[in-house]
């Protein structure tokens, strides 16, 4: 059994509270990225093999910069959504590292997925955002 202990303080009395469900999720299977671009990285994922999977109510994204060993939580997907999260705000041409981890009642699962390095890039192989030409306007610029 998965089991959490936490205190509980009421008044002068301190009890021991401890919620136990069955066993905790397992990792996210086949995390992937689905879609680039220059400042953000979409990634997908499924479903945890195994029986635990009606516990789970969220998934945490955790994320880091290849050179640094501490994940940051990134953000949370809903279990009943989609298993799809854009991490937006990243530098184009760093490396990141992402993990993926089921969220119960409980917690979060000491199981995760993890993907990386993987790096923000132009779709297309375009190496720059589009510029607007001024040859079409010469007497505006």
């Amino acid at each position: 059994m998965w089991c959490e202990k936490s205190w509980c303080a009421h008044a002068r009395f301190v009890n021991r509270v401890t919620c136990c469900t069955s066993a905790p999720p397992t990792a996210p299977q086949n995390l992937r990225v689905i879609a680039y671009s220059w400042d953000s990285i979409e990634l997908a994922w499924d479903e945890p093999a195994g029986g635990a999977t009606s516990d789970i109510t969220a998934y945490a994204v955790e994320s880091r910069f290849a050179d640094q060993p501490t994940f940051r939580l990134s953000g949370k997907v809903d279990a009943l959504s989609k298993r799809v999260y854009q991490a937006y705000g990243l530098i184009e041409g760093e490396d990141y590292f992402f993990r993926v981890r089921p969220c119960t009642r409980e917690g979060r699962s000491d199981e995760f997925a993890e993907i990386g390095p993987v790096t923000p890039r132009p779709p297309f192989g375009n190496r720059s955002p589009p510029q607007m030409s001024t040859s079409l306007w010469p007497g505006l610029v």
